[in-house]
């Protein structure tokens, strides 16, 4: 018999498939599937591999888990997973790395048209059969303020750049193709006031966990726009609150939230000029088939007991 898995997504459509594929690759694979912690109580003791996402994980299920060896991010991120010191120290955590730079990236750049083209309100009107107008803004010859230059947000510099929109940087990286300037973290509110939209992409860490707060905002352009396809931790969402309800900012579209799923008596689905979008930045239509070329190869590494052979390990 192999080893044991658990897919534990709220995706249960994306977890079935990602379960009937591994099976077909691996017919001796025993593979349960749980939407969330609580209904993955159950079979977490005898589980040997977790494929997860960061805010699927609780202590008490990693604390449960007294045969895992393996935890596979069904993300790039890894926060809720290697943060968490209830995980054990001979625990191997793989990611997703590489696979979402396209998808996160287009993300970005489809809620900026949004934004800018104020889409949300066509469909209000096209619902109401109201013939309206207003002056759309363009996104060419607009800056846009990058926060975090790894591998999506270099991609998403890229695919600006072809927009006719001048990039700038906040990251720790000295120099980075296709950005006209950087700027270290500690000198983020020197560089809001210079953009027309503010967009993260950056890993959540200890330095960025409520980067974006209410000194950032009344930093910003009134006329600016944030767009957070990141972590929702890296905003403070009461401070986004105010600045969207008096105007501070021009609008906001969000990707993901300090609390998924967004709670229904959250008060941002009434916030004005905000955009809400249920963390699909990252699914697409090659997901799976992409993820699977990680996933497949290190079962086999476990299989064969060589972790050095894990793709894209995370170093803890």
């Amino acid at each position: 018999m192999g080893p044991r898995l658990l897919i534990l997504t709220p995706a249960v459509p994306f977890s079935e498939q990602l379960r009937a594929a591994l099976i077909r690759t691996f017919p001796d694979l025993t593979i349960h599937i749980a939407e969330s912690a609580d209904a993955a109580l159950p079979w977490i003791a005898e589980t040997e591999g977790l494929l997860t996402i960061g805010s699927a994980v609780t202590d008490e299920l990693l604390q449960a888990a007294r045969k895992l060896t393996w935890i596979q991010s069904l993300g790039t991120g890894v926060d809720g997973i290697v943060d968490r010191p209830v995980l054990a120290p001979h625990v191997a955590v793989t990611n997703a790395r590489g696979l979402f730079d396209d998808s996160v990236s287009e993300c970005a750049v489809a809620l900026m048209l949004a934004l800018a083209r104020d889409l949300p309100r066509l469909v209000h009107n096209q619902a109401a059969r109201r013939w309206d107008f207003w002056t759309p803004r363009l996104l060419s010859g607009k800056c846009v303020g990058v926060v975090g230059l790894g591998a999506i947000g270099t991609m998403l510099a890229h695919k600006c750049n072809a927009l006719g929109m001048r990039v700038i940087g906040i990251t720790s990286r000295q120099e980075v193709p296709g950005v006209a300037v950087i700027f270290p973290y500690d000198q983020l509110i020197d560089a809001v006031g210079e953009a027309d939209f503010l967009v993260l992409v950056a890993a959540l860490t200890a330095r960025n966990r409520g980067l974006i707060n209410r000194r950032v905002f009344s930093s910003m352009r009134r006329s600016c726009y944030l767009v957070n396809v990141a972590r929702g931790a890296m905003v403070i969402e009461d401070d986004l609150i105010e600045a969207l309800r008096t105007r501070t900012i021009a609008g906001a579209a969000l990707d993901a939230f300090t609390h998924e799923p967004l709670p229904v008596d959250s008060v941002l689905w009434s916030t004005p000029n905000l955009l809400i979008s249920p963390h699909l930045a990252g699914p697409n239509d090659t997901h799976l088939e992409r993820i699977l070329g990680i996933i497949e190869p290190n079962i086999r590494a476990l299989q064969q007991g060589d972790r050095g052979a894990l793709i894209n390990a995370v170093q803890r």
